[in-house]
């Protein structure tokens, strides 16, 4: 009765006999055994799984420089302190400028909002954060972020951000807090004309049919000098040809 098969080597069945303490003997000298077979199989396995670590770092390593290019090892100890909340300061401002460097407007804006979060001193981050949030258009986060940035008292807004607050409102239909805003940005270049202030202030009158403002608006800088006779002209007729029909209309 044969138990283990062929010999590999010269081809002839090999009986149970001829197994001693694990080792397998044939005839011809050939020899396995066992424990050599665990040891080699446990041996590959060690080497497969250092093959699969190994390709695992490399395709990480490859995402990292894809993803952060010549920050892809200064980036890693900052977001390391950052998770770890152990940041300062400073190294989530380097967050910040790393991020806008690389696009990557999510990751600024949670820096940002980290170093309000850290020292409640760093205002300008939140102006920082609604600014960005309106290059995103996402309106209502940015209300929020200015809300919360315009309602501290030792707070100095510069106009881009008195800007983006008045159309964020805007875009979120809070049409009075918005005009407030507009308004203190025109009044705060008397006899200057903002053109693209007074577009989007106009523009919103319009939408929300306060037709008498839109207009009393535009005579106003209109009549600033030669250059701006003709402003929005368009616009202006337009504004014109809705108040006639509400007068027709009564």
């Amino acid at each position: 009765m044969t138990h283990f098969g062929h010999c590999p080597a010269c081809g002839t069945e090999i009986p149970a006999e001829r197994q001693f303490d694990g080792m397998i003997v044939c005839e011809c000298g050939w020899t396995s055994s066992v424990k050599n077979q665990a040891a080699n199989t446990k041996m590959n396995d060690r080497v497969c799984i250092a093959i699969a670590v190994f390709a695992a770092l490399l395709v990480a390593s490859f995402i990292q420089v894809v993803n952060w290019d010549s920050y892809a090892l200064s980036i890693i100890p900052l977001k390391g302190k950052q998770i770890t909340q152990s940041a300062s300061a400073a190294d989530l401002n380097q967050i910040v400028e790393i991020c806008l460097d690389r696009k990557k407007i999510n990751c600024a804006e949670e820096a940002l909002m980290d170093i309000y979060q850290l020292d409640n001193t760093q205002t300008d981050s939140l102006a920082r954060l609604g600014d960005l949030q309106m290059q995103a258009s996402r309106y209502a986060e940015a209300v929020k972020t200015y809300d919360l940035y315009f309602g501290l008292t030792d707070v100095k807004p510069n106009l881009d951000s008195r800007f983006n607050y008045a159309k964020a409102l805007a875009a979120t239909n809070q049409t009075e807090k918005a005009e407030k805003y507009f308004k203190s940005i025109l009044k705060s270049k008397p006899g200057v004309l903002q053109v693209t202030v007074t577009r989007h202030y106009i523009k919103m009158l319009v939408a929300n049919e306060k037709y008498k403002k839109a207009k009393a608006t535009l005579d106003y800088f209109r009549r600033q000098g030669t250059n701006t006779k003709l402003f929005m002209e368009k616009e202006y007729k337009e504004i014109k040809k809705k108040l006639s029909r509400n007068i027709a209309s009564f």
